[in-house]
């Protein structure tokens, strides 16, 4: 099965992305108290919405929901609202040592001295997109540590690199019913939502 990618120049005009996460919730039927277990598994959910496309992008984008055969299809697709960091991610930046796992990344290769990544800004490594939660600044040698969520589910290498701009997660179709409803003569496509989510095991 081939992976396709979402089409440069067709901007959703709302997009939704959230991280799915598992837990379970223990009551006590005796005293009321409560015991939580945090589970792997987190995945991105993404809801797209798009108004009024024009001919062109709309034919574009409804070959890439034919080209999907449904859930079956997978795609690379990013946040539109934070395809570029709002920190400089200066330098080439890849992972330092491995295997590494877990909700950390110790990496290497950033502008020395400076800020690399602000908490909220996403990366990807592998197929897997990761979003910071704290604000990540090189030092002297240009290293640094990643704090994110969800946390790594395959292994990290030395090497890997770190994508900073446009990165993307592996999703699929939400469901088999996703499709955009047709409208006028030259708007073909009227407001519509795709929705996606992310397949962890890809």
């Amino acid at each position: 099965m081939s992976v396709l990618t979402f089409p440069q120049g067709i901007y959703p005009s709302s997009c939704d992305w959230r991280l799915k996460t598992r837990s379970a919730v223990f009551e006590s039927p005796f005293n009321g108290g409560v015991q939580t277990l945090e589970m792997p598994g987190a995945y991105w959910e993404a809801a797209l919405t798009f108004t009024n496309l024009k001919k062109d992008k709309a034919a574009e984008l409804d070959a890439l929901i034919l080209a999907l055969d449904g859930m079956a299809g997978r795609l690379f697709l990013w946040d539109h609202a934070f395809a570029t960091p709002r920190g400089p991610a200066g330098g080439v930046a890849v992972v330092d040592g491995g295997p590494q796992a877990g909700t950390q990344l110790a990496i290497r290769g950033c502008t020395p001295d400076q800020l690399f990544l602000k908490k909220g800004d996403y990366f990807q490594t592998g197929a897997q997109l990761c979003r910071l939660t704290e604000d990540a600044t090189a030092d002297g040698a240009g290293k640094t540590v990643l704090n994110f969520r969800a946390a790594i589910r395959a292994a990290a290498s030395d090497g890997q690199a770190i994508v900073t701009t446009q990165p993307k997660a592996l999703m699929m179709l939400a469901d088999d019913n996703q499709a955009p409803r047709r409208s006028g003569r030259s708007l073909v496509l009227s407001s519509f939502t795709l929705k996606f989510r992310e397949d962890i095991y890809g």
